[in-house]
């Protein structure tokens, strides 16, 4: 079932270390649809007004002069896709939802899509609860019905199920993750083991939690939820340094063996301005004239 299996991948991403939990949502606005094309409507044309003349002496009459009616503007025979009826960050699917739902959110050309994709499964689609039934019944129309934002609704709603609803700010930040990583975020409803993306995607959307949701989401028995402000410090004070950025994208595939020595020393003293308390020693910065750390090089993964 889907639903177990995003329980899963959360259990994946939240190891002892608060280290593999390390995230920076890089906020980017989505771009909205264009507007539709329209045809023009057709507006009857005035009939011309005749110049003043003299009355003419009265002659044989030509005939009543005809005039011309211009044909109205076709109507475009494959219009563009309509944007979906409602904003991501305003779905509220939860565990209980179903496929009628679920369908409700998109827009008509994504409706038809799924229904002509799914066959005769459409009626059981729209039966079942949708959030336990996405591996039976959507896998094969993910690529060719669901958009990036359809995508990306979908893994906010597998997180708003889990924490029983998320706020709007909480929303609009998840949004701006997954819009970003449509990929990934549909990596949250397929079958299979989680891939590294998908696992850096989960890292990078628990920023975007506060403490109540974190804890909400969190599975029984698997220790503390993360510190999302300590995250979130963390990740701040790492930016203002010059590598902070490949420092975090390192973190963020749960590999902290790769980091340098120099990054594993700027890494440290990020974690000591954020007050964080951690059973890793990092190594100790040395002086040097502009006050940074200075390191002689090599591999330097904090220890336990």
């Amino acid at each position: 079932m889907a639903f177990r299996r995003f329980l899963t991948l959360i259990r994946t991403s939240l190891p002892g270390c608060f280290l593999a939990a390390l995230t920076f949502a890089a906020l980017a606005t989505a771009c909205g649809a264009e507007p539709q094309q329209m045809a023009q409507p057709f507006e009857a044309r005035p009939t011309p007004t005749p110049d003043s003349a003299p009355t003419p002496t009265p002659a044989v009459s030509s005939g009543p002069h005809s005039t011309a009616t211009p044909s109205p503007t076709p109507t475009p025979t494959h219009p563009s896709p309509e944007p979906p009826s409602v904003p991501i960050t305003d779905w509220n699917l939860d565990a209980s939802s179903t496929g009628s739902d679920f369908l409700a959110l998109l827009s008509q050309d994504g409706r038809s899509c799924i229904q002509s994709a799914l066959g005769d499964r459409f009626s059981i689609f729209q039966a079942e609860a949708f959030i336990e039934y996405l591996d039976a019944t959507t896998e094969p129309v993910m690529g060719e019905c669901f958009t990036p934002e359809n995508k990306a609704g979908i893994a906010i709603s597998m997180f708003s199920a889990t924490a029983d609803g998320l706020s709007a700010e909480t929303r609009s930040c998840l949004a701006d993750v997954f819009t970003r990583n449509p990929q990934e975020a549909i990596g949250f409803a397929t079958s299979g083991p989680p891939s590294d993306d998908a696992r850096a995607a989960a890292f990078e959307a628990l920023s975007c939690l506060s403490p109540e949701e974190a804890a909400a989401i969190t599975p029984e028995g698997e220790g503390p939820p993360p510190d999302t402000a300590a995250l979130r410090c963390l990740a701040e004070e790492l930016m203002k340094v010059e590598g902070g950025d490949e420092i975090l994208r390192i973190l963020s595939t749960a590999d902290p063996a790769g980091l340098t020595l120099e990054q594993s020393t700027l890494l440290g003293q990020a974690v000591s301005n954020c007050g964080i308390d951690t059973h890793f020693t990092f190594p100790e910065p040395t002086s040097s004239q502009d006050g940074s750390a200075s390191t002689d090089g090599g591999t330097g993964a904090p220890s336990p």
